[in-house]
C-alpha cells in the first residue's frame, strides 16, 4: 500500500513540474497598460524637465507614476542615484565630466540595488573612559636624579642651545631654545563606532528610464538617474544574453519615433531605454555621447570627432552590457567617533618650567566606499540607428550615437554570417537562391530584393 501511495505522489510531482515548464515557455504577453507606461517613460521625442533640483525630479517622477523607490509595486521596483558634475558648465571638458558623473550616478544606484539585495553589515562599538581626579593629579613625577656625566652633558647641551639661539636671533630667526615636554592626561572619553558593509551579486534587467541634469543649491550641476527592474526586464536581459527571441511582447511603435526631434535634445539623453517596436518586440535603445576639443587644424578636428563618435558608441554598448548581465562588488567602511581629552603639558626649557592645560573635543567622521562593476556581452544584434552632434548653450561640442539591440538585428546578422547552402532541385538543376551569381554575368544589375 505504501508503495502505491508513493508511486501516485511521484506521478503528481512530475505532472506539476511539467506544467511549470510549460507555463514558463508560454508567451508572456504584457498588458497594454504596461507597454504604454514603459514607452511613455522611455520616449525622448517630446520630453521636458521642469524640476528645480534632482530631489524634486525624483519626487515628481514618483508622484506622476505613483511609485515608491525601493519598494515593489505590481512587480516593478524603482531605484534612483545621483552624482555631482566635477566641472563647471563653462569648462571645455564639461561634456566629458557630465558623462562621467552619469556613470557615477548609475553605479551609485546599482551599488544600492546590490547592497539591498545581497549586502551584509557588521558593526563594532568601543567606549572608553578615563579620569584622574586625585589630589595630586596635576603633579608630575619627579625626574630621576642625574649622574655627573648626565649633568655635564646637560650643561654642554644647554650651552650649545644658548649659543645656537644667540646666532639664530642675530639672523632675525625667532627661537625658543631646546626644550622637553611631558604630558599628563586628566580625562579621556571616547566612543568609536566602525561600520563595515560588503555586497557581491549578479545583476541584470535594471533599466534606466529617465535622466536629468539640474543645478543644486551650491550652484553645481547634478546628474540624476531613475531605473526600474521587474521579472520582465530580467527576462528580456536573459533573452539578449542568449540571442533568442523574447517571449515578452506588447504593441508599440517604430523605434525611430522614440528619438528626440532635434539634435540639441539628445544632450538630455544618457544610458539605455527599454521600448517596444511596431512589431511588439522589446528593443533596448542606448544613448552614448562624448566630446572633443576643437583646435585650429581642420583635419585634426575631423579625426578627433571620429574618435569621439567611437567613444560614444563604445559607451552605449557598455550600457547595454551592464543591463544584460553585470557583476557588482560593493564595500563601505565608516568610522564615527568622539574623542574628548583634558590634559596638562609641562615644558622644561633650560632651568625654566612651564605648565599648560589643554582641552580637545573632536568628532571623527571617515568614510571609504568602493563599487566595482564588470560586464560582458556579444555585440551581435546591436546596431547604430542614429549619429548626432550638437553645441550646448556654452558652445561645447557634443558627439553622440544611439545604439539599439533587437532580435530582428540578430536574425539579420545570422543571414549575413551563415554560409549560403546550395540545394539541388528534383530535376537535378540548381534551385534559385536569394542572390544572383554576378561573377558570371557582370552585366546584370542587382535589385535590393536580391539581398
Amino acid at each position: 500500500m505504501k508503495r502505491i501511495i508513493f508511486f501516485l505522489f511521484s506521478v503528481c510531482v512530475l505532472y506539476a513540474e511539467e506544467q511549470n515548464i510549460a507555463m514558463s515557455n508560454m508567451p508572456q504577453e504584457i498588458t497594454q497598460t504596461d507597454v504604454v507606461m514603459q514607452n511613455a517613460i522611455s520616449d525622448a521625442s517630446d520630453k521636458e524637465i521642469a524640476s528645480q533640483n534632482i530631489n524634486d525630479f525624483f519626487d515628481g517622477f514618483a508622484s506622476e507614476y505613483d511609485i515608491e523607490y525601493g519598494i515593489d509595486k505590481n512587480e516593478k521596483t524603482f531605484y534612483n542615484g545621483k552624482a555631482v558634475v566635477a566641472l563647471d558648465d563653462t569648462d571645455p571638458n564639461f561634456a566629458k565630466a557630465l558623462n562621467l558623473a552619469f556613470d557615477e550616478a548609475l553605479i551609485d544606484m546599482q551599488a544600492s540595488f546590490v547592497r539591498d539585495m545581497y549586502g551584509k553589515q557588521s558593526t563594532s562599538v568601543v567606549q572608553k573612559f578615563f579620569s584622574d581626579d586625585s589630589s595630586n593629579a596635576r603633579e608630575f613625577e619627579k625626574l630621576p636624579p642625574e649622574g655627573k656625566l648626565s649633568q655635564l652633558l646637560n650643561k654642554v647641551t644647554t650651552l650649545v642651545g644658548a649659543k645656537l639661539d644667540q646666532y639664530l636671533e642675530e639672523m632675525s630667526i625667532n627661537t625658543q631654545g631646546l626644550s622637553e615636554e611631558r604630558k599628563k592626561v586628566l580625562l579621556a572619553d571616547s566612543l568609536v563606532q566602525k561600520i563595515h558593509i560588503n555586497a557581491l551579486g549578479n545583476m541584470r534587467g535594471l533599466v534606466p528610464v529617465q535622466t536629468a541634469m539640474l543645478k543644486n543649491s551650491n550652484g553645481k550641476y547634478e546628474v540624476g538617474v531613475i531605473a526600474v527592474v521587474s521579472p520582465k526586464t530580467k527576462q528580456i536581459a536573459e533573452d539578449i544574453r542568449l540571442k533568442r527571441a523574447s517571449l515578452v511582447s506588447g504593441k508599440g511603435k517604430d523605434i525611430n519615433q522614440f528619438l528626440p526631434k532635434n539634435s540639441k535634445d539628445y544632450l538630455n539623453e544618457l544610458g539605455i531605454r527599454l521600448v517596444y517596436d511596431a512589431n511588439g518586440m522589446p528593443v533596448i535603445m542606448s544613448y552614448g555621447q562624448w566630446s572633443y576639443l576643437k583646435g585650429e587644424d581642420s583635419y585634426t578636428n575631423s579625426r578627433k570627432q571620429q574618435n569621439a563618435e567611437q567613444t560614444a558608441i563604445a559607451r552605449a554598448d557598455s550600457a547595454i552590457s551592464a543591463f544584460v548581465n553585470s557583476s557588482i562588488t560593493f564595500k563601505q567602511d565608516q568610522e564615527l567617533s568622539k574623542d574628548i581629552e583634558t590634559s596638562i603639558t609641562q615644558r622644561i626649557a633650560h632651568n625654566d618650567t612651564e605648565e599648560q592645560e589643554n582641552s580637545a573635543r573632536n568628532i571623527i567622521d571617515r568614510t571609504t566606499r568602493e563599487a566595482k562593476l564588470s560586464s560582458q556581452i556579444a555585440l551581435k544584434g546591436i546596431r547604430t540607428i542614429k549619429r548626432w552632434n550638437a553645441l550646448d548653450d556654452n558652445g561645447i561640442e557634443y558627439v553622440g550615437a544611439v545604439r539599439a539591440y533587437s532580435y530582428n538585428f540578430v536574425k539579420n546578422a545570422d543571414k549575413i554570417i551563415v554560409p549560403v547552402q546550395k540545394t539541388q532541385a528534383g530535376n537535378g538543376q540548381n534551385a534559385k537562391s536569394g542572390g544572383v551569381d554576378v561573377s558570371k554575368k557582370s552585366t546584370v544589375v542587382n535589385s535590393m530584393d536580391d539581398f
